[in-house]
């Protein structure tokens, strides 16, 4: 998955119009050069603080772009209200901390003038922002697109999403001009932008991708649990917004839907995760 990411990141990175040729032919990003790393091109990204899948993509992207670019990680707060992520203990890393504290507790007139002095001091040529409808986001993104930025939005929404009104989609329109190209995390996430008039050929998938190895090896599991024997396990935020009632629902049908009815009996649900809202599902264990 994060070798398909890398893929559409280069894709990104041809220049400030896509074309349909070799991507590794633009000059800025050829072969590797035997140069200082502070001298390459500086590519950016930005999310309000680091998770574990973040590091996951600016390791894939550091190593794949070796030599081309250098990629930066910046992190806006040290956390935030719905991520409680842990701190990250990877050194090889390129990234820049604007501020200690809660995302939710600093301002955003903070935010968005230390964000663009971050990007500006460090020559970054391609911005990843996400959060596009956030006014500190969209006033970095004016600044740094009008200053000579690529800017790339980042951006998981689609239609079906929650009720949506006419009205208040159509004023996120200007929240979404600044940018030049658009990276998501599929095709429903696709059409959401393409309904604001968004270019087709300057939006690419791939946005949602993890380290499957680093996964695989956190888990340790025993394979030697035959498949019926298996849980059915959620991993998610229990947040408001990710609706868990409506998902509690849906779980129960999962392995009816197999042909399985003596399974779903027998079955057991393991909610992980963290929130402040009701697991997805109260039975189990």
């Amino acid at each position: 998955m994060l070798g398909y990411f890398s893929i559409l990141l280069r894709s990104v990175l041809v220049g400030r119009q896509y074309r349909n040729h070799d991507l590794l032919d633009e000059p800025d990003y050829a072969a590797p050069v035997d140069v200082p790393e502070e001298q390459l091109p500086t590519i950016a990204f930005v999310w309000s603080n680091f998770g574990p899948y973040h590091v996951d993509r600016l390791r894939r992207c550091r190593d794949v772009l070796s030599g081309r670019c250098r990629v930066l990680g910046i992190e806006v707060a040290s956390s935030t209200v719905d991520y409680p992520w842990g701190r990250h203990d990877d050194q090889t890393l390129t990234t820049v901390k604007l501020f200690d504290g809660s995302y939710e507790s600093i301002s955003r007139r903070r935010r968005w003038l230390r964000l663009v002095q971050a990007v500006l001091r460090t020559r970054t040529r391609i911005v990843f922002l996400c959060h596009y409808e956030q006014i500190d986001v969209f006033l970095a993104a004016v600044v740094l697109r009008l200053a000579g930025c690529t800017t790339v939005l980042m951006n998981d929404s689609k239609w079906d999403d929650k009720p949506r009104l006419l009205w208040r989609e159509l004023a996120k329109l200007p929240f979404i001009l600044p940018y030049n190209f658009a990276l998501v995390a599929g095709d429903r996430h696709r059409a959401y932008l393409e309904t604001f008039g968004f270019r087709t050929n300057r939006i690419f998938q791939g946005y949602d991708t993890i380290d499957i190895d680093r996964i695989r090896s956190l888990g340790a599991a025993d394979l030697s649990v035959t498949f019926a024997d298996r849980s059915f396990v959620v991993i998610a935020r229990f947040v408001a917004k990710k609706k868990p009632p409506r998902r509690s629902r849906s779980l129960p049908a999962v392995p009816a839907d197999s042909g399985s009815s003596a399974r779903l009996a027998s079955f057991w649900f393991r909610t992980i995760g963290n929130g402040s809202a009701p697991p997805y599902c109260q039975a189990g264990n």
